[in-house]
């Protein structure tokens, strides 16, 4: 004959928990004194029976709870690769259109420095066809005005 803390024990539970599954399937005890309980080993070998094969279920749901966890989250990791894949390509994309507008705004940039200098030569050619007979004056300084051209 065992006390409900021995049974405890040896199953590896709390004694509560040995103490509410005997309420719950009302069995029987041998002997009460103080505030033990004592069982014969039928209810012993009961009790721990119901405990280790609650505790391999426990094991078993958890080994599959973590296998679905690890489905999950590899499902989750798929999904994500699939969202970088997706955005690798926009980045690809987008940096080849950069390319081409850098490339478009040089053309761009070449083309009005090229309208700017024959917009100038244009111009100068103009003032000359003005003024074709004044030569242009060099502005004099005070002594070569002074003792100069006589």
């Amino acid at each position: 004959m065992k006390t409900m803390k021995q049974i405890a024990n040896d199953i590896g539970v709390s004694k509560q928990k040995v103490y509410r599954y005997v309420k719950a399937n009302h069995i029987k005890v041998i002997q009460k004194n103080e505030s033990r309980f004592l069982f014969d080993e039928a209810a012993e070998v009961l009790i721990k029976q119901h405990f280790n094969q609650n505790t391999s279920s426990q094991s078993h749901q958890s080994d599959s709870g973590e296998n679905t966890i690890i489905s999950l989250l590899e499902k989750e990791l798929e999904f994500r690769n699939e969202q970088i894949k997706i955005k690798d390509k926009l980045i690809e994309d987008l940096a080849g259109q950069l390319k081409e507008t850098t490339a478009a705004l040089a053309c761009a940039q070449q083309t009005a420095s090229a309208a700017q200098a024959l917009h100038a030569g244009t111009m100068q050619t103009q003032l000359i066809e003005i003024n074709p007979d004044k030569p242009s004056k060099v502005k004099q300084g005070f002594f070569h005005r002074l003792f100069g051209q006589r």
